[in-house]
C-alpha cells in the first residue's frame, strides 16, 4: 500500500472511531442523540468497538510517525471500552444541566438551530425517561439511591436556575415563538427530572444528609480504581504510589524556602496556615466580585499578549472572563476553564471565577488563572486542537488529562516572569504545586485508602491552610471526577523530567507541548523521539475528515 492510501486507511478509521465517540457520549454529530444504555445498545457498541479494534491491528505502522498515532489510537479505543463499559443511565439526565448551560453560554448556534437542538434532545429523553428511570434504579442499588436522587436534583437545580434568572440574557436573540417554545420545553424538562425524583424511593432529606456526611467513604475496589486511572485516564497506578509522598514533602518544602525569603516584617511562616496569611495579606482578594472581574480581565490581557510570542495562535481568538458556571459553583471555588464553541472561528473562549467565593480567591490566583486556564493553558490547547489539521481523536483526547493538566501546571512556573514584579505571585506558584501534589495524596486517601470525607477535607485544611468551605469544595470536586486530580502533578513530573532529559529549551518544548493534539503520556513520549521532519508529517498528513 502506497504512503497516501495508508494514510487515508488511518484517517477513515479516525473518523469511525470518533463516531462511536459521539454517539456514546450524545456530543458533536450525535448532540440531539440519547443513548440509552440498554444490554442491547451495550452489546451493538462493543460489536463496533472490536470491529475498530480489528481494523487498527490490521494497519501497518511502517515508521515512527504512523506508531505514534497507532499508539494514540489504541489509547482512544481503551477509553471508549472504559465508557462502554461503565456506561451510567444516570449520566443521561445527569448531565442534561451541564449540556444546557453549556449551550446557553457559549454556542455559536443560531436562534432557531438552538431551540430546535435543545427540542430534539429534550424529546429523546423525555420519550424514554420511564426506561431510563428503570435502569437508574436498577443499577444503583438500595445504596446508591441517594445519591441517584442528589444527581437528578442537582441537574433540575441548573435548569431551573436558567429558567427563573438567565434566559433572556442568554437567549436575548430568539423572537417570540422560539422564546416560548424554549420555555415550554423547560418547563417540561424540570417536570420531567422532579418526576423522576418522586419515583426514587429514597427519603429526601437522608440524601442530602448522607451527602453531607463527612464520615462518608468512597473507596473503590484497587483493580477497579487501577483500571479508571489506566484506561480512562493514562496514569500507572503504581508507579504513582511509589513516589507520591515524596512529591507532597519536596513541594510542602519547596513553599517554606521561597516564604522565607519574602521581603516581609513578619517572621517567616513556619505552617501552611501562615503562609496561606501572608499570601491572603500581601496579595488580598479584591474587595468585590466586579474588582475581581476587572483584574482577570487585565492579567488576561497581558498573559495574551506573553503568550503570543510562545506559541503559534490564530490572530481572532479570544478568551473571555465570565462569572462562574453555576454547574460548578461548588466544586471550583477560585474558577475554572469552562472551554467554548470551537466549532468554527473565530474562536471564543471562557475562563471563569468563582463571584461565589471572591473573598478567598487572592491577586495571585487570579494571575495564576489568567495563565493556567488561558494563556498559554487550557484556552490555548483548546484553540490548538480545533485549529490544526490533526486526527479527530487527538482533537477529543484519549488518556490525554495528565499532558493537558501538567502542561498548564508547568505553564504556571516557566512562564512566571509574565509576573516577575510580584515575589507573592512565586510564593503562590509553589504554593499551587503542593496543592497539585496534595490532590494526589488526598485522591489516593478517598479511592484507594478507604479515608473518609472528613479526611480528606482535613488534609486539604492542614496542607493548604484552607478554610473548611474551600477544603469541602476540593473535596467534592473529588467525589464527582473521580480520578481526574492526580493527573496535574503525575502530568507534570514527567513533562518536566522529559524537557530535561531532551534538553529542548523553554519556548521550543512549550510549542511542542501545544502541537501534539491531546494524546496521552506514551503517545507524547513518542512523539518527542520524532525528527523534526517526522513531526512535519505527524501534524499534516492525518487531518480530521471532519475538518474537510
Amino acid at each position: 500500500m502506497d504512503y497516501q492510501d495508508l494514510c487515508m486507511k488511518y484517517r477513515e478509521l479516525d473518523r469511525d472511531i470518533a463516531e462511536l465517540h459521539y454517539r456514546l457520549h450524545s456530543e458533536s454529530i450525535h448532540e440531539t442523540d440519547v443513548f440509552i444504555p440498554t444490554s442491547e445498545n451495550l452489546f451493538k457498541a462493543s460489536e463496533d468497538l472490536m470491529g475498530l479494534k480489528l481494523r487498527l491491528n490490521k494497519l501497518e505502522a511502517p515508521d515512527p510517525v504512523f506508531a505514534a498515532v497507532k499508539h494514540q489510537f489504541s489509547d482512544f479505543l481503551d477509553t471508549v471500552g472504559f465508557a462502554i463499559d461503565g456506561a451510567s443511565p444516570l449520566a443521561i439526565f445527569g448531565g442534561i444541566g451541564q449540556w444546557f448551560e453549556s449551550l446557553a453560554r457559549h454556542t455559536k448556534k443560531g436562534a432557531k438551530e438552538k431551540v430546535d437542538c435543545i427540542k430534539k434532545r429534550f424529546a429523546g429523553l423525555l420519550e424514554n425517561k420511564d426506561l431510563i428511570l428503570q435502569l437508574v434504579l436498577e443499577k444503583a442499588g438500595e445504596r446508591g439511591l441517594g445519591p441517584a436522587r442528589n444527581v437528578i436534583d442537582f441537574n433540575r437545580d441548573i435548569l431551573q436556575y436558567y429558567y427563573s434568572n438567565k434566559l433572556r440574557e442568554c437567549f436575548g436573540d430568539l423572537n417570540v415563538a422560539q422564546y416560548s417554545e424554549l420555555t415550554m420545553q423547560l418547563r417540561k424538562m424540570i417536570a420531567a427530572l422532579t418526576e423522576m425524583m418522586d419515583k426514587i424511593p429514597v427519603d429526601a432529606a437522608a440524601a442530602k444528609k448522607e451527602a453531607d456526611d463527612l464520615n462518608l467513604t468512597m473507596k473503590m475496589e484497587p483493580d477497579a480504581f487501577r483500571s479508571l486511572l489506566h484506561d480512562k485516564l493514562g496514569i500507572d497506578m503504581d508507579d504513582m504510589l511509589t513516589w507520591y509522598e515524596d512529591g507532597v514533602k519536596i513541594t510542602r518544602d519547596e513553599v517554606f524556602e521561597i516564604a522565607a525569603n519574602l521581603p516581609i516584617t513578619e517572621p517567616a511562616p513556619a505552617t501552611m496556615e501562615e503562609v496561606n496569611d501572608i499570601l491572603f495579606k500581601y496579595s488580598a482578594p479584591k474587595k468585590t466580585p466586579e474588582e475581581m472581574f476587572e483584574a482577570g480581565r487585565l492579567y488576561m490581557k497581558r498573559s495574551r499578549d506573553y503568550a503570543r510570542q510562545i506559541i503559534r495562535m490564530p490572530e481572532d481568538e479570544e478568551c473571555l472572563v465570565v462569572p462562574t458556571v453555576y454547574a460548578c459553583k461548588d466544586s471550583f471555588p477560585w474558577g475554572g476553564y469552562e472551554g467554548g464553541d470551537f466549532s468554527r472561528a473565530p474562536y471564543t473562549g471562557h475562563m471563569f471565577l468563582n463571584e461565589y467565593n471572591y473573598n478567598n480567591i487572592t491577586d495571585a490566583w487570579i494571575k495564576m488563572d489568567s495563565m493556567h486556564e488561558a494563556y498559554p493553558g487550557h484556552h490555548c490547547q483548546m484553540v490548538r486542537a480545533a485549529w490544526d489539521p490533526l486526527p479527530e481523536v487527538m482533537k477529543i483526547g484519549g488518556k490525554n488529562v495528565p499532558l493537558l493538566e501538567g502542561t498548564c501546571v508547568r505553564t504556571e512556573r516557566a512562564f512566571q516572569d509574565n509576573f516577575d514584579e510580584d515575589p507573592f505571585y512565586k510564593l503562590h506558584v509553589a504554593y499551587r504545586r503542593h496543592h497539585v501534589a496534595t490532590r494526589i495524596w488526598v485522591d489516593l486517601t478517598l479511592n484507594y485508602f478507604g479515608g473518609t470525607i472528613g479526611d480528606a477535607c482535613e488534609i486539604y485544611k492542614k496542607e493548604l491552610g484552607l478554610d473548611f468551605t474551600s477544603a469541602r469544595g476540593q473535596v467534592l470536586a473529588h467525589q464527582t471526577m473521580r480520578g481526574y486530580f492526580n493527573c496535574y502533578y503525575y502530568g507534570l513530573r514527567k513533562l518536566e523530567q522529559w524537557e530535561k532529559e531532551y534538553g529542548f529549551d523553554k519556548k521550543e518544548y512549550t510549542e511542542l507541548l501545544f502541537s501534539a493534539g491531546f494524546v496521552s503520556m506514551e503517545t507524547f513520549k513518542m512523539f518527542l523521539d520524532l525528527t523534526p521532519e517526522e513531526r512535519e508529517r505527524y501534524y499534516h498528513d492525518f487531518k480530521s475528515l471532519y475538518m474537510d
